[in-house]
């Protein structure tokens, strides 16, 4: 009677076994999953886990000045702009550009515009103008080498595809490394401006923001490629 007893508790034992040994190696590939993660989050910059809202939205115009110095990377500047008062960030990694700065100008203890710089690079340069329109701006004028397109002027006159094909064209005409200066707004903002009767972009850049308050907090975004740099201005002018 003791060997059939025996031979019933063999296979209990031995699924017993290889259930424990199955669960060990479970629990031994989640604690080298949860090393990996771990690893992983320590080696990348919290910021780059997480979407990083645009300069223009973490300081906006009007901004305490205190708020800004206050950051962890924030270090006053203000030498490197003679007359001014400028709150330089260096490790915020604005559109993922390689060795970017950003600047904060400030005047009466408030944020007035922002300045972005980096190193004058393809990489960069492409990099940029893609962040630009993931924010949803776009071209409201163009001028490489001394060439212009008014997209404002051109909207009145032009259908969208021969508008977008001269655009393109103008920005693709020559190399990166050409002088050039782009303004960019929100897409709604362009179109505001065109069902209010604004001709061209002199125009609305002259509009009163008092009688329109609703400008006062549009950001203009000029971007400026120049001999071995590129400077991303981010100014209110409807605000001043």
């Amino acid at each position: 009677m003791l060997i059939p007893s025996l031979r019933r508790m063999l296979p209990r034992k031995h699924a017993f076994a290889l259930f424990r040994e199955r669960l060990q190696i479970v629990s031994l590939l989640s604690a080298l999953l949860l090393f990996v993660l771990l690893l992983f989050v320590s080696l990348v910059p919290g910021r780059a886990l997480a979407s990083q809202s645009p300069p223009w939205e973490r300081f906006p115009w009007g901004m305490a000045a205190d708020a800004v110095g206050s950051l962890p990377d924030a270090y006053d500047c203000s030498e490197l702009y003679p007359g001014q008062s400028v709150i330089c960030l260096d490790r915020q990694r604005d559109f993922q550009l390689e060795d970017g700065a950003l600047a904060v100008f400030t005047l009466q203890g408030k944020v007035h515009h922002l300045e972005l710089t980096a190193p004058l690079t393809q990489a960069n340069y492409t990099q940029l103008l893609a962040q630009l329109r993931r924010q949803g701006l776009v071209f409201a004028h163009l001028d490489v080498a001394g060439e212009t397109l008014d997209v404002l002027s051109g909207m009145q006159s032009l259908d969208r595809q021969t508008l977008d094909d001269q655009m393109f064209a103008l920005a693709n005409r020559s190399s990166y490394l050409t002088t050039r200066t782009y303004l960019l707004v929100e897409n709604r903002v362009l179109a505001d401006a065109l069902r209010q009767g604004y001709r061209n972009i002199r125009q609305w850049l002259a509009a009163d923001g008092e009688v329109n308050p609703a400008l006062q907090r549009v950001p203009l975004v000029t971007l400026q490629v120049s001999p071995e740099q590129l400077i991303t201005r981010i100014t209110y002018p409807f605000a001043e």
